[in-house]
């Protein structure tokens, strides 16, 4: 009979007790480290994470972190400032910026001229288009 939970960690110890390096020695079933930190974070009372994984709303959201009743502390937090503008803030290459220009002036054209996307489709639809 199978469990429901998955195997959370299935590794094969070297003689010193470490977890070796290379790759021969792991079981066919060793576990994504992505996935084993994700499970055994449940239920830990001390769990260390990125900066923007806590103070990012879309990150915290997706990533199911809840903070109430929690107490966060932030080291290196003199940094904390640059790493709030860097996720407010986009790179974008010329080409980039070009075309969300043309995408931008065709919505405005499209507003100017009071159609909205779903009556464009459904004008098309009705004239054969």
């Amino acid at each position: 009979r199978r469990s429901k939970r998955l195997l959370l960690l299935d590794v094969v110890a070297s003689s010193a007790g470490e977890i070796p390096q290379d790759d021969t020695t792991m079981s066919a079933n060793a576990p994504c480290p992505y996935y084993l930190s994700q499970a055994l974070a449940e239920k830990a009372e001390l769990v260390f994470a990125p900066y923007n994984y806590i103070l990012d709303p879309g990150i915290r959201s997706a990533m199911g972190i809840e903070l109430s009743n929690s107490v966060v502390i932030l080291d290196e937090a003199h940094n904390i400032e640059d790493i709030l503008r860097e996720s407010g803030s986009g790179k974008f290459r010329e080409i980039e910026m070009c075309e969300m220009i043309i995408m931008l002036s065709k919505y405005v054209n499209k507003e100017k001229n009071g159609y909205d996307m779903i009556d464009i489709n459904h004008k098309e639809a009705k004239e054969g288009k």
